[in-house]
């Protein structure tokens, strides 16, 4: 076997490609994520890379090929030839790294920058790169994240699923009581009936009579910014179209005038 660094343009990847013959079935979400990283400059020559045996067929690498091609830029990367096949038993069985274990970020937290890149490059089918979340962490959601996590870190089902951390941490950010909001999520969180206003209680109704859809992330976002508004004094909670058209647009205006008001 002989390994060497290789510019491997997106027709040289091609050319490779080729002899993909045994290769498992390619995702496309990791395809985008390595693409994404290379149109960034994120990409970096490590260890990893191509591996093709004696007959040139492919046995390794086909994720990074096609992200090459995706990408449509050249990278500099390990390629391995003459690789013995029986090695394919042995290649990427263990356990893939995650954003927390790339960024040492606390699994919550990460989780949050994680979603809150998917709100800021519009759409939730692509992975965020490290240093996407990084840059988010570094612009205040970090911060505020680490301390709602510190403040409440029991987790359950649906009250302290990611959008509802978001939530809590964007209206801190947007200026509301962050006292109040906290209070809000631990009691949401603990179930703490006597302490939760009247709206999250319309909320813990509704949930429990399956009468909203929990696997909405915009819809529990939208829903989530209702229960911790202090200033709203209704006991029903009721998510309009337009409330629900807002979310976006709401999330990314609030991080960004934070950033500006900051100077994160």
């Amino acid at each position: 076997m002989r390994t060497q660094i290789q510019t491997v343009t997106p027709e040289i990847a091609a050319h490779f490609l080729q002899k993909n013959k045994n290769n498992r079935d390619y995702r496309k979400k990791w395809v985008a994520h390595l693409s994404n990283i290379i149109k960034t400059g994120e990409w970096l020559t490590t260890h990893q890379g191509i591996a093709l045996d004696k007959d040139g067929n492919l046995i390794d690498g086909q994720h990074r090929l096609l992200a090459i091609i995706d990408s449509g830029l050249p990278v500099q990367i390990n390629v391995s030839y003459d690789v013995d096949a029986n090695t394919f038993s042995c290649i990427d069985i263990g356990v893939k790294r995650n954003l927390a274990d790339i960024t040492r970020f606390s699994k919550k937290t990460a989780e949050v920058c994680a979603f809150m890149a998917r709100f800021l490059e519009g759409g939730f089918a692509t992975i965020p790169t490290a240093a996407k979340a990084e840059e988010i962490y570094d612009n205040g959601i970090g911060k505020l994240s680490d301390e709602l996590n510190e403040f409440c870190n029991k987790n359950i089902k649906f009250y302290s699923s990611v959008p509802f951390r978001l939530a809590a941490v964007i209206m801190v950010m947007d200026g509301h009581n962050k006292e109040y909001v906290f209070n809000t999520y631990h009691n949401l969180v603990n179930l703490h009936m006597a302490k939760l206003p009247p709206i999250a209680h319309s909320l813990i109704k509704q949930v429990h009579d399956n009468n909203i859809n929990t696997h909405d992330k915009h819809y529990t976002v939208g829903r989530a910014f209702k229960v911790f508004d202090e200033n709203r004094k209704v006991s029903k909670l009721l998510l309009s179209d337009n409330d629900l058209k807002n979310v976006v647009p709401h999330v990314r205006n609030v991080y960004s005038t934070y950033q500006i008001n900051t100077g994160a």
